[in-house]
């Protein structure tokens, strides 16, 4: 595999990188992470919000939302999905 020379510019990651970050950042397990689409991030000034379904302790059956601040650096999440617009 061909990273690229030391001076080339860096690739933007491609959306689904994106989300694997949010996943990563929330803490999801695979399963949840898998199941993440941009249908269910709702982005906000203070950071992004999660619309969780079907995960594996939800015995009621109710979605979660989970709530990630934003942050100060390139990794945030909120700022990476801000990227794809």
């Amino acid at each position: 595999m061909h990273l690229g020379d030391p001076g080339d510019p860096p690739r933007a990651p491609r959306p689904a990188a994106r989300l694997l970050l949010v996943g990563l950042a929330a803490a999801l397990r695979p399963s949840a992470v898998s199941g993440l689409t941009l249908e269910h991030v709702t982005r906000h000034v203070g950071g992004i919000e999660l619309l969780l379904s079907r995960r594996k302790y939800d015995q009621d059956a109710r979605d979660t939302r989970l709530w990630l601040p934003r942050g100060r650096t390139d990794l945030c999440p909120g700022k990476a999905l801000e990227a794809l617009n």
